[in-house]
């Protein structure tokens, strides 16, 4: 396989599985908190849940669009999208909507460490992959003029 054809899968297959745990991952495998608390109310755990989801399939959806895309320079631009989408998960669960106080809770123990190492794991490899990306366009094209 040549290298921009493992580039595109490799990065792909990442942002669709990354982007996929940051989407389930608190409804299925890191749970977060039951949706009422204990005054009645929606918690910001749900919240968090369901913002990480539209987080989450916007990062899968760009790796599907990159593995369909041969174009280096889009796939620069669509990983740059895919790395800021990674800091703003980050940003939901740590800052914007954030999760339940509870020391003792699951969101606490398992959703917010999860997905912290999730987002920074996106925001940094797809970071690094627009890096090489344009940086291999550039030397490809300064080879060639």
């Amino acid at each position: 396989m040549k290298d921009k054809q493992r580039n595109r899968a490799i990065a792909g297959a990442a942002g669709v599985i990354l982007g996929g745990l940051i989407a389930l991952g608190p409804q299925y495998v890191f749970k977060i908190c039951e949706q009422t608390g204990h005054h009645g109310g929606v918690t910001q755990c749900f919240w968090t849940g369901r913002a990480e989801m539209g987080v989450g399939a916007l990062i899968a959806v760009i790796g599907i669009v990159y593995l369909l895309t041969k174009d280096a320079r889009v796939r620069a631009g669509l990983s740059i999208a895919a790395s800021l989408s990674g800091a703003l998960s980050l940003a939901v669960i740590d800052v914007l909507i954030g999760v339940c106080g509870e020391a003792d809770m699951s969101c606490r123990l398992a959703t917010l460490p999860a997905i912290n190492i999730v987002g920074i794991i996106t925001a940094f490899s797809a970071a690094a992959n627009a890096f090489y990306l344009l940086r291999r366009q550039s030397a490809e094209s300064g080879s060639n003029g």
